[in-house]
């Protein structure tokens, strides 16, 4: 698999098209879920994970910010493949990152292809612990204590011949020192490094039975303090690709007004954002977009979902909102 597949996402890259977002990714979720929880054999499994891969890199050409913004909505209230959605987010945020590091073809394309198959040896676990209320048991903390292991092994079954794909399965859960400039050079060593803190960024956003979410902001804090622990340049890529606070996550405002992440803004703390909630966040708003780089609307904070009780409509209805690309290119 080859950054091919992730054809180029810059603007302008496609016409504009009338995607349903929402259904695209839901009919993508389930079918990852199904090839990843009940895999073929391996004749078929790499084709059919090259047409998923195919096919999100079309939405991505389309809609980057709304792909961001579905499936970071889908993280923080959908429990349903959670798998496959994870994983999905987690393989979008990779490509970003990706270019970022303005990596090779064979660096992106195995960062890629383990972000969606990481977790291929444990997606009924991750499934069924997502809507778990009880503890975690024996057998399901072992399940995924082996699971990168045991997951290399099955897909090198299925046919996964890229070693470096395979390497960054097997460690991406390793501990790994922040790193410094010459490990980018080291793909072995800094492509786990991304996997891994992208895995754990997604992770928290979601909230479980067994522990409340964090924030947006609360997970960017030390990726965008140079001063931070754990501060290098794979934290501070993250952040670049997707904002301090992403696409489909919640911020209140300087004037009390809590409103949508819709689409990150020239800098990474000011995004452009649909209101949804007047400043006595007692009462919905009719949304109306906000560029938080005027002073008046700054992000004074993130929000978690579940503090809200709020009706969202569907991204699609909000983004009539946004500017066309002829409007954002005359700005």
């Amino acid at each position: 698999m080859g950054d091919s597949l992730f054809p180029d996402t810059s603007p302008g890259a496609l016409p504009q098209k009338s995607v349903e977002l929402r259904i695209a990714i839901d009919e993508l979720v389930g079918d990852l879920g199904q090839l990843l929880g009940n895999p073929p054999d391996d004749a078929h499994f790499l084709g059919r994970l090259e047409n998923l891969v195919d096919r999100v890199g079309f939405l991505m050409r389309v809609d980057t910010e709304g792909m961001l913004f579905v499936l970071f909505q889908r993280a923080q209230y959908g429990t349903d493949h959670y798998s496959s959605a994870h994983a999905l987010l987690c393989a979008v945020i990779c490509r970003l990152m990706a270019r970022e590091f303005r990596m090779r073809s064979l660096e992106s394309g195995a960062l890629i292809g383990a972000a969606l198959t990481m977790n291929i040896a444990m997606t009924a676990v991750q499934d069924e612990l997502a809507k778990q209320a009880t503890p975690m048991t024996q057998q399901q903390r072992q399940a995924i204590q082996s699971h990168a292991v045991r997951g290399r092994l099955q897909l090198a079954a299925l046919g996964v011949s890229n070693a470096l794909w395979l390497d960054i399965v097997t460690t991406h859960h390793e501990v790994v020192e922040p790193l410094q400039g010459v490990a980018l050079e080291q793909p072995t060593i800094y492509l786990p490094r991304i996997l891994g803190l992208v895995d754990r960024y997604t992770a928290a956003l979601t909230p479980r039975s067994s522990r409340t979410a964090l924030t947006s902001m609360q997970l960017a804090e030390g990726a965008h303090n140079a001063e931070a622990p754990g501060y290098d340049a794979a934290a501070a890529a993250l952040v670049k690709a997707i904002g301090v606070c992403p696409p489909g996550t919640y911020v209140r405002l300087i004037n009390h007004e809590v409103a949508v992440v819709m689409r990150r803004g020239k800098r990474v703390n000011q995004p452009l954002v649909a209101s949804v909630l007047a400043a006595s966040s007692t009462s919905q708003v009719r949304p109306r977009l906000i560029d938080t780089a005027r002073p008046e609307f700054m992000v004074n904070g993130s929000m978690l979902a579940a503090d809200l009780d709020i009706l969202l409509p569907d991204y699609t209805k909000l983004a009539h909102l946004l500017p066309s690309k002829t409007e954002r290119a005359a700005q």
